[in-house]
C-alpha cells in the first residue's frame, strides 16, 4: 500500500525522440495509483528543441518538471547528473523509449519498502511497434530481483548486454 505522504520520482532521460517520449509519459500517467503520488521529471539532453516543443504542446498544464541540458552531455554524464539530482525517497529512472507497465509502481513498491533493500529491478520486454507482440525479454530473471547494497546492484547491472539487468527500465 502506498502511504499518503509518499511521492515517487520518475525521471525520464530523453534525447531527440519526442514521439517516443510522449508514449513514455503517457505510460507513466496511466499508472494505477493516484497521480499526486508521482513526480515526473523530464531530463532533456537533446540537440534540438523538438522535445521541449512536444511537452509544451501536449502537457501545458501538467505537473511535469522539465530540465534542459544545454549544451547536451554524454550519456554517462547525463546519467550521473540524474543520480546526483535525485531527491525522492523512491526514484525510478526511465528512458524515453521505455513504456511503463500500468501496475509497475503498485507491484514494485512493496519490494523496495522492505528493510535492508537498496533497489529492486524487474524484467522488461522488448517489442517493436505493437506492445501486445513482445519479441523477447531483456534478461532472464523470472521474478522481482532485490539488491542488498550498491555492490550487489552494480554487479548485476553492469553486464546487461550478456544477460544482466537492463540499464534503465525496471528499477526503483
Amino acid at each position: 500500500m502506498i502511504s499518503e505522504a509518499l511521492t515517487i520520482q520518475i525521471i525520464i532521460l530523453s534525447r531527440d525522440r519526442p514521439d517516443y517520449l510522449k508514449e513514455t509519459i503517457q505510460s507513466v500517467l496511466n499508472q494505477k495509483i493516484s497521480r499526486e503520488k508521482i513526480e515526473i521529471i523530464i531530463s532533456d539532453n537533446s540537440d534540438k528543441n523538438d522535445v521541449k516543443g512536444m511537452i509544451s504542446q501536449n502537457y501545458p498544464n501538467s505537473n511535469l518538471k522539465y530540465i534542459r541540458r544545454n549544451p547536451s552531455v554524454s550519456l554517462m554524464k547525463h546519467f550521473q547528473l540524474i543520480i546526483s539530482e535525485c531527491e525522492g525517497e523512491y526514484t525510478v529512472i526511465f528512458h524515453d523509449d521505455d513504456i511503463m507497465h500500468p501496475n509497475y509502481i503498485k507491484v514494485m513498491l512493496p519490494f523496495i519498502q522492505k528493510e535492508g533493500v537498496a533497489a529492486v529491478g524487474c524484467n522488461s520486454f522488448v517489442f517493436n511497434s505493437d506492445i501486445s507482440k513482445t519479441v523477447g525479454e531483456m534478461h532472464k530473471f523470472k521474478s522481482v530481483k532485490t539488491f542488498i547494497d550498491e555492490n550487489d546492484f552494480l554487479s548485476n547491472y553492469m553486464p546487461w548486454s550478456i544477460g544482466g539487468i537492463a540499464p534503465f527500465p525496471g528499477y526503483i
